[in-house]
């Protein structure tokens, strides 16, 4: 599920119950140019990235990273 967040305020991740992540995220023009590399549509950038480790388990797979 993509949800739509102010990057000005903290988040919070949560993962099976347990945060996984709590703080601000940066948005970077670094994080920009690397998202257009990748995706090629400029309808689908993101500002920011944040990579968080997720342990497969339950039959789920890895997680690798949130984009935001």
């Amino acid at each position: 599920m993509i949800k739509m967040v102010n990057l000005s305020r903290p988040i919070t991740v949560a993962i099976s119950g347990s945060v996984a992540y709590e703080g601000i995220i940066q948005s970077t023009v670094r994080t920009f140019l690397l998202e257009d590399s990748f995706r090629k549509d400029p309808r689908t950038l993101y500002p920011a990235f944040l990579t968080i480790n997720v342990p497969a388990g339950n039959n789920e797979e890895e997680g690798r990273g949130l984009c935001v």
